[in-house]
């Protein structure tokens, strides 16, 4: 389990709501007391302590209305547009949440790439450049606004990590490496439910990367209620 993230389990159960509270505040101070000691020497390369930091202060704000919580999951394709590449990426996207209530929700969501582009850069010689997601990671606080029985509209906003497979080749020479970016995302999306537990959920979701990067991506998933 990630530093600083509060399991549901530890709130279920014959937890006081003041020892909940305490369990909370324990784990959010030595996160913050972890990454402040840890991370600089690191310089700045900790994401995944920032998605605990992220984790840990949703889970204080959802953390009162436990009782009726729901874990559902999802499976599906994801678009991603990086606005400067002449080409789209695919991935297989799956995703795992927490639902506190009616209106607040925390989820993980992971992806694997499908395809990858080429395109050409007109230089002397002449270049082509290749582009693939290799996998992404994600955590997100989402707020829900359920409009009918069967339709919710939501908003999330989290903390996430992009891998990619590049390369190259100019004058019959190649080369390839992969690199590792981290952003701040934020979107929104609807799901309709078909039944009980199943339902479609459409989302876009801005990724911002550190310095001109960033990335439109649109989703389309199954998404089934476990409990």
């Amino acid at each position: 389990m990630l530093p600083g993230v509060v399991h549901p389990a530890m709130l279920s159960g014959r937890s006081t709501p003041w020892r909940r509270s305490e369990h909370l505040q324990t784990h959010a101070t030595f996160s913050a007391r972890f990454q402040a000691t840890q991370c600089a020497p690191l310089g700045g390369e900790c994401w995944m302590l920032k998605l605990s930091l992220v984790l840990a202060a949703a889970t204080c704000v959802v953390v009162p209305e436990v009782a009726g919580a729901q874990i559902y999951g999802s499976i599906g394709y994801a678009q991603s547009d990086f606005g400067f590449f002449p080409e789209e990426l695919g991935a297989v996207q799956g995703r795992v949440g927490w639902k506190a209530n009616r209106f607040l929700a925390l989820e993980g969501e992971g992806a694997i790439g499908l395809n990858k582009e080429t395109f050409d850069v007109p230089t002397v010689p002449p270049m082509s450049i290749t582009n693939k997601i290799d996998n992404q990671l994600a955590a997100y606080v989402v707020g829900v606004v359920p409009v009918t029985g069967k339709i919710d509209l939501f908003g999330r906003a989290g903390y996430g990590r992009t891998e990619m497979k590049r390369g190259g080749n100019q004058n019959g020479q190649t080369y390839s490496y992969t690199t590792s970016d981290e952003s701040w995302n934020y979107g929104v999306g609807g799901e309709y439910r078909l039944t009980d537990k199943d339902g479609v959920r459409l989302d876009w979701t801005r990724h911002e990367f550190d310095g001109p990067l960033r990335a439109d991506q649109w989703s389309i998933s199954y998404q089934r209620r476990f409990r």
